[in-house]
């Protein structure tokens, strides 16, 4: 397949993932590449066939790619259980540890997901061999001192910046980026980084996913259920 043709897998990942979603429901919109793909999807399956949906997005950014596609969109007082949501991942480790936060909506993200009684996670292949950055959300107030005990762990990162100018979540948060050895133990950092003030969140997803959606480089796609994943 040609280069750009990952783009096309996560189009086919955005279309059989649309085709997933109940004809009526709560439906939660996630943030990055393969969920604007899923919104574009949705959105084209909704003006062909109307849905009884009503949307809640992750982000500003989804928000108003949903809206663009004709989607209704909930956008103050959602209802605390949410149908079904579908999401992307940076990566997948050990089939349902994911980390997530590329896009900076990790901490909006797992809300949704935490509230959705079925959380859908679509990845393409290259997300089962990679273990990125962790990213870590934490208040401006006082931010060098939370990044100093961060350190001080023996985890070392760097705040994420954009044309330098330090980069904020759509919640006024910084994102501090760590590296991890490559065996570490997610759901322990997780809980640690927790522990510390300031931190308000990461991008570890643990045992949150009901599913996991492959898109493979040959056009194949994969769907695995988990029976441990979140469920309300």
């Amino acid at each position: 397949m040609k280069h750009d043709s990952w783009t096309e897998v996560k189009e086919k990942l955005g279309k059989y993932a649309a085709s997933q979603v109940p004809d009526m429901g709560i439906i939660g919109l996630g943030t990055g590449s393969t969920a604007s793909a899923f919104i574009h999807a949705l959105g084209e399956r909704h003006r062909t066939s109307p849905l009884t949906i009503q949307c809640v997005a992750t982000s500003q950014a989804s928000e108003i790619l949903a809206l663009e596609c004709g989607l209704p969109v909930l956008r103050k007082d959602w209802p605390k259980n949410i149908t079904i949501t579908f999401d992307g991942a940076d990566a997948v480790v050990n089939n349902n540890e994911l980390i997530k936060g590329g896009g900076g909506a990790f901490l909006r993200e797992k809300i949704v997901a935490k509230a959705s009684k079925r959380f859908v996670c679509m990845v393409d292949e290259r997300k089962l061999s990679v273990h990125v950055r962790v990213p870590v959300a934490i208040i401006p107030f006082g931010g060098e001192a939370t990044m100093n005990h961060i350190h001080e762990m023996g985890y070392k990162g760097t705040i994420r910046m954009h044309e330098g100018e330090i980069v904020y979540t759509d919640d006024g948060l910084w994102i501090f980026d760590i590296g991890l050895p490559t065996k570490e133990n997610l759901q322990e950092i997780d809980l640690l980084l927790k522990q510390i003030p300031g931190v308000v969140d990461t991008g570890v997803f643990y045992h949150m996913a009901t599913s996991l959606i492959i898109g493979y480089e040959n056009g194949h796609i994969e769907e695995k259920k988990f029976e441990q994943g979140h469920k309300r």
